[in-house]
C-alpha cells in the first residue's frame, strides 16, 4: 500500500491459516508539515455490525456507546473540512439511540463536533483523549463513584456556519483578513445572539446548585473580588465551578475568573473569585491600557447560565 499526504491505501488479501504474506510499503514525501508511516493489519469486517449493535441495544437495560476519533484521524497537520463525526458513527449513534432511549454516548475526540446526531442520547460525555486510565475513570463516573466535574473550554455550534471563522482561504491577492477580530468563540455567539448547541463553560454534575448572597468586595480595580454563596441542594456531594464574566464599554463578554468548590449534600458555602486588573485592560500600540467606562458583572454556571447580575 501507499501513504501520501495523509491519505491511506489498503490491500485486501485472503490469508489462510499458516500462510505467510510479505508486504512492501512505500512512503512518498510531499508538501506537508509532518510526515509519518503507519501500517498494520485489520481483521475482516463483519457485514452486519450495525444490525448486531442495534439488536444488542434493544435488549439492554442501558447502553454506553463509544464513538470518536483516533490519533490517525485527529491530526494537527491536516485541516478539517467538517466538524461531523464519520458517517458510519453518525448512523450508529442515531440507530442505537432510537433502539434504546437510555443510551450514554461517550465522544473520544479533541475538538468541537457537530451534535445533531446526539439529540436522542440520554447523556453525552466529551472525554478529550483521556489516556490509559480512561476505562476505570469512565466506569467510576458512570457509576457515580466519581464526579464528572469538567466544563467545556470551547463552544459547540448548532450549525457549522455559526462559527465566526469557518473559512480561512486567502483572497485573490493572497491576503487573509481577520474580520472577526477578537469576537471569536463564546464572544462571537454572545455578540450575534446565536444559540449554540453547548456553550462555553457548560457542564453537568451530580449536584444541584443555587446561588445567593452575592457581593463585590473592594472599591478599586486593583483589589476587586466577588463573593457568592453557593448551596448544593442535591442528595449527594458534588463539585461546582463558579464562573464570573464581564461586559465592558465595548459590550463584549469576557471570562473574568472562576473558582472550584466541593459541597456536601445540603451544604452552602461562600465562594470568592478574584477579578484582576488585567480584565479591564485592552491592548493597543502603546501596550495594555485600562479602559474606563461602565462594566457589568455576571455570575453563573456557564456563559449562557447566568444566575446573578451586577450593573
Amino acid at each position: 500500500g501507499k501513504l501520501m499526504q495523509s491519505q491511506y491505501d489498503h490491500v485486501d488479501r485472503f490469508i489462510a491459516a499458516g500462510d505467510t504474506v510479505t508486504l512492501k510499503f512505500t512512503l512518498r514525501f510531499g508538501a506537508s508539515i509532518a510526515h509519518g508511516l503507519w501500517f498494520g493489519c485489520l481483521p475482516p469486517v463483519e457485514p452486519d455490525l450495525l444490525q448486531r449493535a442495534v439488536e444488542l441495544a434493544s435488549n439492554a437495560d442501558a447502553v454506553v456507546l463509544m464513538v470518536g476519533e483516533t490519533a490517525d484521524a485527529g491530526l494537527e497537520s491536516v485541516d478539517r473540512d467538517t466538524t461531523c463525526l464519520p458517517g458510519g458513527q453518525i448512523e450508529l449513534i442515531e440507530q442505537v439511540c432510537a433502539a434504546n432511549p437510555k443510551t450514554v454516548v461517550v465522544v473520544n475526540a479533541a475538538h468541537a463536533i457537530d451534535t445533531e446526531c446526539l439529540r436522542q442520547a440520554a447523556a453525552v460525555l466529551m472525554v478529550w483523549y483521556p489516556g490509559q486510565q480512561f476505562a476505570p475513570a469512565l466506569a467510576k463516573v458512570l457509576s457515580g463513584e466519581l464526579e464528572p466535574g469538567g466544563r467545556l473550554p470551547v463552544t459547540f455550534a448548532r450549525h457549522e456556519h455559526d462559527y465566526p471563522a469557518w473559512s480561512l482561504r486567502p483572497n485573490a491577492q493572497g491576503d487573509l483578513h481577520y474580520l472577526e477580530r477578537d469576537a471569536i468563540g463564546y464572544r462571537h455567539f454572545d455578540a450575534t445572539d446565536i444559540a449554540p448547541a453547548y456553550c462555553f463553560g457548560h457542564g453537568l454534575s451530580y449536584g444541584n446548585f443555587c446561588y445567593a448572597e452575592a457581593q463585590i468586595i473592594g472599591d478599586h480595580v486593583d483589589e476587586l473580588m466577588l463573593e457568592v454563596t453557593v448551596n448544593n441542594d442535591a442528595v449527594r456531594a458534588s463539585k461546582e465551578i463558579v464562573q464570573v464574566y464581564l461586559k465592558g464599554p465595548d459590550r463584549q463578554i469576557r471570562l473574568a475568573g472562576f473558582a472550584n468548590i466541593w459541597l456536601e449534600a445540603g451544604q452552602a458555602l461562600p465562594v470568592r473569585v478574584n477579578i484582576e486588573r488585567h480584565q479591564f485592560e485592552r491592548w493597543n500600540t502603546n501596550g495594555w491600557k485600562l479602559i474606563p467606562g461602565e462594566y457589568r458583572l455576571l455570575v453563573g454556571r456557564s456563559v449562557n447560565d447566568i444566575r446573578i447580575f451586577f450593573f
